[in-house]
């Protein structure tokens, strides 16, 4: 479950947080499996870079994922 933090408009992140994240820390935070966030790459819904041999996801459009995403 994300903060009320994130619920108020806010970030699910610090201030103070890196740029991109490792891919299996985003797959914990949006509580998704390894496919289904390759496919959501694939898609262009979340981008993601390669270094070295990381895949590394860029927070905003992590956030702007989980922003857009329908509410239940």
């Amino acid at each position: 479950m994300l903060s009320s933090h994130h619920e108020a408009g806010g970030s699910v992140f610090g201030a103070t947080s890196p740029i991109c994240i490792r891919l299996n820390t985003a797959i914990e935070l949006l509580g998704i499996g390894k496919t289904k966030m390759y496919e959501l790459i694939a898609a262009g819904e979340i981008e993601a870079i390669k270094v070295g041999r990381a895949t590394l996801v860029l927070r905003e459009t992590l956030e702007a994922y989980i922003a857009r995403a329908p509410r239940l």
